[in-house]
């Protein structure tokens, strides 16, 4: 998975042996950005793909003020 900061074009991968390893990926993600930059993020922008959801997740994002984005479905980049 690449994850894109859109205002300044950084970039972090991340690789996961299954799709349901997306989720805790991202909460470490969410995580490790307040440590290192002590900012929080403010949204997501997904693909509509099952990996990430359910209501565990949105809970997740909700509880921290992250809003989820969706991509149009069939759709490239």
């Amino acid at each position: 998975m690449i994850k894109t900061n859109d205002a300044t074009r950084a970039r972090w991968l991340s690789t996961f042996a299954k799709k349901g390893d997306a989720k805790a990926d991202i909460k470490q993600f969410t995580t490790s950005v307040h440590t290192q930059y002590g900012k929080y993020l403010k949204s997501f922008r997904l693909d509509n793909g099952t990996e990430y959801g359910g209501k565990e997740f949105k809970d997740y994002c909700t509880e921290r003020g992250i809003r989820i984005e969706l991509t149009v479905p069939y759709t490239p980049k």
